[in-house]
């Protein structure tokens, strides 16, 4: 389809607020350089740090929320913002109380275009607005998240919010922040750390996660020691956060060389195991994987990724015709990872499988390991490429690959129309029904 056909024919003249006077585009040029000439509108409207944070969250949540090419597009933008910082961002509804000013006027140039051009370009110039704005001014804008990050994390901290003070945690390590240098230990801070280190095992053993990790946390603070950092990297690692796990473990081992290196051949062992997780941050492959993921999109590298770990052919995938023991084994022990190990709020598909899936069958299938290395290996290679991305990605990447490989299974079981009227699927695999079904009868 030519752009002609879309825009319409004739050079109308079309005035936009805060721009002027533009021709209607009818060439992929065209339509750059108005979009330029409204995102260069932008600053004299967003003046405040507050007007710029408010204008990025909720744009961005107003556009990845967005269909087709606009969603695409706007994740280009060089900023990745995190779940916590932009879901459900809405200006007049905070503290603010009124619009933002910059989410305003391109709800009102949106108006002026839709009268001269297809609605979809419209939203796709405006996706292109918000990346000429966030890629200009990307160092700027993402001081002020560090400053909003900190704000929100400092308050939950005060509040006892534990889950979403680790939430903010994690944005502030992916803006490079490095956690306040503790205080010279003290026989006080001893105390009170192994106090909060004890806590923190007691969280963890009751899979309590997020506790844990901020019992850790606030005992690295009192009293750093080799096995807080120890501890809080095993649980990194369970959240496929193997770079933050990575600099913890190093932490570590610095601390435990100067003290007489008392976990000495555990940490070398972790440490190997974590650098070769984390290898792609030194190899630059990294910056190729992400690169990749904003051309190619979330949903074809999520298969890639499940196809390469899992050695199945493209096709094998697309015609379900591939051993599925590995694959299946992995979806129920990712599902036990996340609930005993992970934030649920940020896996809404886990949330639904886990409700769907009777606890004791979860159990009984990861109870049931693959023998040999195969299984290890393949999760490796998963982990590999997921701890590759910043947080936001990765969290989307492995919510969409817990989908599609539920999908498959189901397929498998009962045909590519699973989920058609008249199915006989209830929505989980069929050795599921049967273990429910046994249950019920009273055989089991």
């Amino acid at each position: 389809m030519v752009f002609g056909s879309l825009f319409g024919s004739g050079r109308t003249r079309i005035t936009l607020p805060h721009v002027g006077q533009v021709d209607r585009p009818s060439a992929p040029g065209e339509f750059q350089a108005v979009a330029a000439k409204i995102a260069s509108a932008l600053p004299a409207l967003l003046p405040t740090e507050q007007d710029n944070w408010w204008f990025l969250t909720e744009q961005y949540d107003r556009l990845i929320d967005a269909a087709g090419s606009a969603a695409s597009a706007a994740r280009l933008s060089p900023l990745r913002l995190h779940q916590i910082e932009h879901e459900g961002r809405r200006s007049e509804d905070s503290y603010v109380r009124a619009p933002n000013p910059g989410v305003a006027f391109l709800q009102d140039v949106k108006t002026e275009m839709d009268r001269h051009v297809s609605s979809n370009l419209t939203d796709l110039m405006l996706a292109n607005v918000f990346v000429m704005y966030t890629s200009g001014f990307k160092d700027a804008l993402n001081g002020i998240r560090r400053k909003y990050a900190q704000h929100f994390h400092d308050n939950c901290i005060a509040q006892g919010s534990v889950a979403m003070a680790g939430r903010w945690q994690a944005v502030l390590a992916d803006l490079g922040v490095k956690p306040a240098p503790a205080p010279a230990p003290t026989s006080t801070g001893r105390a009170e750390g192994e106090r909060l280190f004890k806590l923190g095992m007691e969280a963890a053993v009751a899979f309590r996660s997020n506790e844990a990790i901020y019992l850790y946390t606030r005992s690295i603070a009192a009293w750093p020691n080799p096995s807080p950092y120890m501890n809080r990297a095993n649980l990194l690692m369970k959240r496929v956060r193997c770079r933050e796990a990575l600099l913890d473990l190093r932490e570590a081992k610095r601390i435990d060389d100067r003290e007489g290196r008392e976990f000495g051949a555990t940490l070398s062992r972790e440490i190997q195991w974590a650098s070769m997780l984390a290898s792609n941050y030194e190899n630059g492959t990294r910056e190729k994987l992400v690169a990749d993921l904003k051309v190619t999109g979330r949903d074809r590298v999520a298969e890639r990724i499940i196809c390469v770990s899992f050695d199945i052919h493209q096709a094998q995938w697309d015609w379900n015709s591939f051993d599925r023991t590995l694959l299946e084994y992995h979806l129920f022990n990712d599902l036990d990872d996340i609930r005993k190990f992970d934030d649920l709020a940020l896996y809404p598909e886990a949330r639904e499988l886990l409700d769907l899936y009777d606890g004791d069958f979860i159990d009984m299938k990861v109870a049931q390991s693959p023998s040999g290395d195969a299984y290890a290996d393949a999760q490796a290679k998963m982990h590999n490429f997921l701890c590759s991305y910043d947080m936001p990605d990765m969290l989307q990447l492995r919510r969409y690959m817990l989908y599609r490989i539920h999908d498959r299974l189901l397929s498998m079981d009962f045909g590519p129309m699973y989920n058609a009227f008249g199915s006989d699927c209830q929505g989980i695999i069929s050795e599921a029904e049967q273990f429910v079904s046994t249950r019920v009868g009273g055989r089991r």
